[in-house]
């Protein structure tokens, strides 16, 4: 199986249209959506959701874009910086709101270097850079007081010394993506040990493996969704006048709308 990388623009008949970008099709999550979309949350705000989700919010790594990934695996080489970050990231299924109430709630981890030098900070950037172009990981940045995480002696010596200390800075996190998930999952001893990884055996299985069904496509969106909500509540909490209330209670009850039609979707 074999799919090629698509390196044209993505075309867009209006604002909230989106091309694929592996076979330049309409998306087959925001494509059924767009009316009810525009019904419910008006051109403006529809327009808006269209490229926060194209940015954030849309499964890509479940639909084309994993399958894609996972056939280009083919002469992938992890060394142990790589392998490294695939075993101590956390999985993207799991990060935030998008896993749901009653799951576990993650964080994306800050992704530190193996030691202060230079060199080890290079070989870290090179390494997330790989594994991120191989569709394994996603990546943010975040500050360390957001983390629950402990970071290394040397780094609280480095950041103690450094004269970004007492305003913060962000550093690279990340998580894995849906693939990346699959990998770990199915490679764990030859990540751990250092053992080659076979892709020849692996690929197909992760190909058909990694892109879910629509309706699964329809339910992730949805939780993403979620983060809409969430916001027009802060708006309608913090509004100073009764009119910016009333337009953000508005906001909130049509998004709310819209991700019920979303969940329909999914079932």
């Amino acid at each position: 199986m074999s799919i090629k990388r698509c390196t044209s623009e993505h075309a867009a008949s209006d604002a909230t249209s989106y091309a694929c970008p592996v076979n330049a099709s309409p998306c087959v999550v925001l494509e059924p959506l767009r009316e009810r979309m525009v019904q419910d949350l008006g051109p403006e705000a529809a327009a808006k959701l269209t490229a926060d989700g194209v940015k954030y919010g849309l499964p890509c790594g479940s639909c084309y874009v994993g399958e894609r990934d996972a056939c280009n695996l083919q002469g992938v080489r992890l060394g142990k910086h790589e392998r490294r970050i695939l075993l101590c990231a956390p999985p993207g299924s799991k990060v935030g709101y998008r896993a749901g109430r009653d799951a576990e709630m993650l964080q994306p981890q800050i992704i530190y270097p193996d030691g202060p030098s230079r060199s080890d900070e290079e070989a870290n950037r090179r390494a997330l850079k790989k594994l991120e172009a191989a569709g394994l990981i996603e990546l943010s940045r975040d500050y360390t007081w957001d983390k629950g995480q402990e970071p290394p002696k040397w780094f609280k010596a480095k950041q103690a010394r450094s004269r970004y200390w007492a305003m913060g800075r962000r550093y690279r996190s990340a998580m894995l993506s849906p693939l990346g998930e699959l990998v770990v999952e199915r490679c764990r001893d030859e990540l751990e040990n250092g053992k080659p990884i076979r892709w020849a055996k692996l690929v197909n299985g992760l190909a058909e493996d990694v892109r879910k069904p629509l309706g699964e496509l329809f339910r992730q969106f949805g939780l993403w969704t979620g983060g809409t909500i969430f916001f027009s509540g802060l708006g309608a909490a913090f509004a100073r006048t009764k009119e910016d209330r009333e337009r953000a209670t508005e906001r909130r009850e049509a998004a709310k709308r819209f991700q019920v039609f979303v969940y329909e979707k999914a079932t």
